[in-house]
Parts: structure tokens; sequence; C-alpha cells
């Protein structure tokens, strides 16, 4: 059985100890911020004391690291703390690290033609370049390949977080997570950026979801015709008669309603890569818009696949023999945005995957 150990470090990055916690939750999230939850019990399961505990579980004094026989498999900051008397226990509630941005603001004017990665590179660099401003997270030097045209003034006090989702949203020109690995056993924040997307595709992943075997209680497939769009207009640069604009449309027989979506990307100043953009986006809003959940033991006997292979952004292949949901079967490749785990005080971890349609934009 896979050991999980949730340690505390200090904003220097040194590790200061082990917190003790029942009912860990942990989650990723594609162009966001997983959340961690979990409990201190009466008995703490340790030595510790309460003053202990209290410089162990400091918020916003310090990082929480999830560690699954010795790979970093969750990094956060440490935000929120309930003390509660009776049960005599305490809530922890911690987010990764690009929450952090919510917190800081814009320390530059940003007007003129900028790659987005580079806009993104240097929003993270000039928040950490400040006394008491860094986390720690290594930001590499890349770029897109294209350009954007933001609108972004320091007096306007704009959080840091808030360009980064304008960029890098569900809907936008970039992604971007924040991976957390070990050097020297030292947990380092990488930010990982990719145009059009980070990931890799299932062949290279090689992770295979089968239906059939989905642990209680099972998986979901909703589907929702209300966020779909049958034709699609995207809305670059500018305003009014003078907004730069692209569409891309569906066929549509008798017996389909045309749904139309409107998909902003300020910054984008080319027609011709906005109606890209409405191509790509016609194949991610589909009549109706399916987001499957599916559970997946990922440590613990009769693991499926291991917590340690996957990463937020990857392809994944997802199969059914026939059920009856599925009589005819299923074969299809969907992609990981969102990963949470649940590790139970006994028993195997369960973490349940939100897959999308794969984004076929390519530049």
């Amino acid at each position: 059985m896979p050991d999980f150990h949730v340690y505390s470090y200090d904003v220097s990055w040194n590790r200061l100890g082990e917190v003790p916690l029942n009912g860990l939750r942990f989650g990723s999230l594609l162009n966001g911020a997983g959340t961690l939850s979990g409990t201190v019990p009466p008995e703490r399961g340790t030595s510790l004391s309460s003053s202990d505990l209290l410089g162990l579980t400091a918020p916003g004094e310090r990082f929480l690291v999830v560690d699954m026989d010795g790979q970093v498999v969750w990094g956060g900051i440490l935000w929120s703390r309930n003390r509660k008397q009776a049960p005599l226990e305490w809530d922890i509630g911690a987010t990764e690290f690009l929450s952090y941005f919510d917190s800081r603001i814009m320390a530059a004017d940003y007007m003129l033609d900028i790659d987005p990665f580079t806009l993104i590179e240097d929003l993270v660099n000039n928040a950490q370049a400040v006394k008491n401003g860094s986390v720690g997270i290594i930001v590499p030097t890349g770029t897109a390949g294209t350009t954007i045209l933001p609108l972004y003034l320091k007096m306007n006090r704009m959080p840091v977080s808030t360009a980064i989702s304008d960029i890098s949203g569900a809907d936008a020109l970039a992604e971007c997570w924040i991976d957390v690995a070990y050097e020297n056993w030292v947990p380092v924040p990488t930010l990982q950026l990719g145009y059009p997307r980070i990931g890799r595709t299932a062949a290279a992943s090689g992770i295979v979801v089968d239906l059939k075997t989905c642990p209680a209680p099972g998986y979901q497939w909703p589907e929702d015709a209300s966020v779909s769009g049958t034709t699609i207009w995207e809305l670059g640069y500018g305003r009014g008669l003078a907004q730069l604009n692209g569409s891309a449309s569906a066929p549509l027989s008798t017996g389909q309603l045309l749904l139309e979506k409107v998909i902003t990307r300020q910054g984008v100043m080319s027609e011709a890569l906005l109606s890209q953009h409405a191509a790509a986006d016609l194949k991610l809003y589909p009549v109706p818009v399916p987001t499957p959940t599916v559970p997946l033991i990922t440590a613990g006997p009769g693991s499926q696949t291991s917590l340690t292979s996957m990463k937020i952004g990857d392809d994944c292949r997802v199969v059914v023999a026939s059920d009856e949901n599925f009589p005819a079967g299923l074969d299809q490749t969907w992609r990981i945005v969102q990963m949470d785990t649940s590790v139970p005080d006994e028993g195997n971890a369960i973490t349940t995957l939100t897959l999308n349609i794969p984004r076929s934009f390519t530049p």
C-alpha cells in the first residue's frame, strides 16, 4: 500500500515536519488552482503538541506538499485552519500555487504586442521579484509563437491572477499549470505553459481507462446542450464596429436547432487566427457537451493506474466493451482537465478524473 505524507514547509522551502491528516483530499485543475483538505484528528497520530501544530499549520505562512512513496503528487499554499472544540480537531485547507496570484497586484503596464508566454512569465517574475513576494516558482523562458495586444494598467490594481486567467482560461490562447517535483529532495514548483495546450497525447501518455472497472460509485456522463454552439463567434481586439471577429458553423439538418456561442479573446489581433479558433471550438462545444467524471483506483491493491503516471492536460483512451449506457461500446480519446484524489484512512486511494474533449486547434 503506497504511503501518503503531508509535509509542511516555510516560505523559504525548509521542511518543518509532517502534518497528520485524516480524510485527505487533494486535486489539480488545468488553468486554475486545485485544493487540499484534511483534518488533524484528536489523537494527532503523533506526539506533536498543539504548539508544534500551530507552527506547522500557520495560514498564509506555510506550503504543503503531498508525498506518495517519495514523489510529489500535490503542492500548494496553506490558506485556512479551523480549530474546533468539539470534536477536538483542526480542519486544514490549502490551494495550489496559482492561488497566490489572487493576492498579488500587477506591477507593470501591458499595452503593446506581446507573446502570451512572455506576458505570463513576466507577470509571475515581477510578482516574485519584490521583497517577501516569492514562493519559489521556477519560470522557464519560452514563446508561443504568436502575439496578443493586452490592455492592463498597474493603476487599476488588477490581481495578477486576473490577467493569467484572461490568457490561460478555458477559451483563451495558452494553457498553464504549476507542477511541483523534488530536486535533491527539495520541492520545486515550476510554471508549465503550452500553446495551444499542455499535456501528452493518448498515445504518449499510455493511459487507458476502462469504464467497466470503475470503483463505486462508478462513472458519470453528464451532457449539457445549453453550453453548446453550432455557430461559434470569436471576438478579438477592438470595440464596436472596429472589433475583430471570426466565426465557424457546423452544418445543420432538419430537427437540429441553431445554437450560437460567443467567445472573447480580447488580445487577438488577427481575424484569420480568430477563425482558426472558431473552427477548433466547434469541436469543443458539440451538441450536447459531455463532461464525464471517472473514478480510478490510483494507489493500493487493485490499482488501475498510478497517480504519478498522470498529469493535468494529458489525453487518455476511454473504453468499454458494452454496458447499459453504451450498448455499442466506447473507444474514444478524452482529456484530463481535473484530478481529485481521496485518500481514506483505510483502503484504496481513489482519483476522480474530470474529462473534456481534446482541443484540436493547431496554430
